[in-house]
């Protein structure tokens, strides 16, 4: 049979690291050693290293609401990341000990809060409202080419002028601007209008949509499309800006999609001025 003393003997039974680093930060809140008590004389005969070290209010405050594990503002960090911090801090009061916790907090928020917050502004739409506008876009965008080559083939090579090429241009045009906006999560004529459907937190309210929610899988699909959804204003301005910014860059997206369509057909040989009659 083992022992208890024998099972504590390794210290595996002392205080864990959070722990002790929280005795330590009270310590200091309810006795602050510090070396602005030392008078001039003490300072010159006790040497640096023996001296006690002091901290700030403020680095305590720090450590108690951000670092500690359960605080009250606890940082997502890595706890190796954390308890080699907070160890740092026990010697001394140097900013660069805090600096991989600063420099993780940044990545996170550039990398996945910043992203997700940008993709939920943008994305204006519920799913099948953008699945309804992309699938208009690559109608336009097919129908714009059987246009094209109707025109160049139909009834024969040489039947049309060379300015019938133009034609699917505006179908083009608008077909490459709803894909676009699809693609980057939001519906084109939602962004167009500064509008948006309920956010999904912002569903649970029955009076959400026309249609009761206790309808049929088929009817919840169609309560869902942008023609029958409650559609609130973006009061934002930031986040207004955002999407005619995202408009914008459709328009001039499926503007240079259509005319280098446009430009491929008007040079082929199938139009009146480019072929040759016997």
């Amino acid at each position: 049979m083992i022992s208890p003393d024998a099972m504590c003997a390794g210290g595996a039974c002392g205080p864990r690291f959070s722990t002790r680093i929280r005795h330590f930060v009270s310590a200091f809140d309810s006795n602050p050693g510090s070396t602005t008590d030392l008078t001039g004389a003490e300072k010159a005969i006790i040497p640096t290293a023996q001296r006690p070290f002091s901290r700030s209010p403020e680095l305590n405050a720090v450590i108690q609401t951000f670092l500690l594990p359960g605080s009250e503002k606890e940082l997502n960090i890595p706890p190796g990341v954390r308890d080699r911090a907070l160890m740092n801090l026990q010697k001394s009061s140097d900013p660069s000990h805090l600096r991989p916790i600063a420099e993780h907090v940044y990545a996170l928020l550039r990398n996945c809060s910043h992203r997700n917050f940008v993709r939920l502004g943008v994305g204006n739409g519920t799913f099948e409202t953008i699945c309804v506008a992309t699938s208009l876009g690559i109608f336009l965008t097919v129908a714009g080419l059987l246009v094209m080559l109707l025109r160049c083939f139909v009834p024969h090579v040489g039947a049309h002028s060379r300015w019938e090429a133009f034609a699917p241009w505006p179908m083009w045009w608008l077909g490459i601007s709803l894909i676009l906006s699809g693609l980057r999560g939001s519906c084109f004529f939602l962004l167009l209008f500064s509008r948006r459907q309920p956010l999904p937190w912002e569903r649970f309210d029955d009076s959400s949509s026309m249609i009761s929610t206790k309808s049929n899988g088929i009817l919840k699909r169609i309560s869902r499309l942008m023609i029958f959804d409650r559609k609130f204003k973006v009061k934002d301005v930031h986040l207004r800006r955002l999407q005619r910014k995202i408009v914008i860059q459709s328009l001039v997206g499926g503007a240079v999609f259509a005319s280098l369509g446009v430009l491929l057909f008007i040079f082929l040989p199938v139009w009146i001025e480019t072929v040759r009659r016997d």
